[in-house]
């Protein structure tokens, strides 16, 4: 039941934001413009924003709310009144993960979608929660909000734009398969284009993250967050 309640309530906090609320609508809106206007290159439009949502919408939420949280005392508040630091978390993640998926599941109705919706929703949610975990470990790991937001958008931008530069330049699509946003991409249009390459960078990266997670979260209940 606590688990429920504090989901509604960090809805309606969410919704409340109008900043954030407006991220969920960002790359939809511009990919449904792209994809409508040029309907011959709409495949291509659909999985350069699809990517950019997935991967810089949860992970600027991500650190927007957890850090300004962080540093308002809420969550350290809410440990008092007995709901554990994990909860929260498990929460706040669930939430982005859920709201991000249904943006990006959009995308299916988009004018000249013609990707296997199995492969797009799958690679969605593979990039959601790589990007949820980066998220997270920049929120647990700067001392404030502002240093957080300074840190998530070079990182954020990175990752979410050089997938579609790629598109333009054979030697940096090259460099790019080591990056994880790329790697969505490529299971976007076809999960069955995966191979060896794709699984030890998503692999890699989720195992880097986990760990850096991990100590970020241990050190974050050790300073009573």
């Amino acid at each position: 039941m606590k688990f429920i309640a504090l989901f509604q309530i960090q809805l309606k906090d969410m919704i409340k934001n109008l900043q954030t609320c407006l991220l969920f609508f960002v790359f939809p809106a511009i990919g449904f413009i792209m994809s409508s206007s040029m309907k011959d290159q709409s495949s291509f439009f659909i999985v350069v924003f699809a990517t950019m949502h997935v991967v810089f919408t949860p992970m600027m939420i991500m650190v927007t709310v957890l850090a300004e949280q962080k540093e308002q005392k809420i969550i350290r508040n809410l440990a008092y009144a007995g709901i554990p630091t994990s909860q929260y978390l498990a929460v706040h993640s669930c939430l982005i993960f859920l709201l991000t998926l249904l943006f990006t599941s959009t995308f299916l109705v988009f004018p000249g979608f013609s990707l296997d919706p199995l492969s797009f929703i799958t690679a969605s949610m593979i990039g959601i929660i790589i990007s949820l975990l980066f998220g997270g470990c920049i929120a647990l790991s700067t001392s404030s909000m502002t240093s957080a937001n300074a840190l998530v958008m070079p990182i954020a931008m990175l990752f979410s734009f050089i997938p579609m530069l790629t598109e333009f330049n054979e030697g940096l699509n090259k460099i790019a398969l080591i990056l994880y946003s790329k790697q969505i991409g490529i299971l976007m249009t076809d999960i069955h284009q995966a191979d060896m390459i794709t699984l030890i960078v998503l692999v890699s990266a989720s195992m880097i993250l986990l760990y850096w997670f991990y100590h970020s979260y241990q050190k974050s209940i050790k300073e009573d967050v």
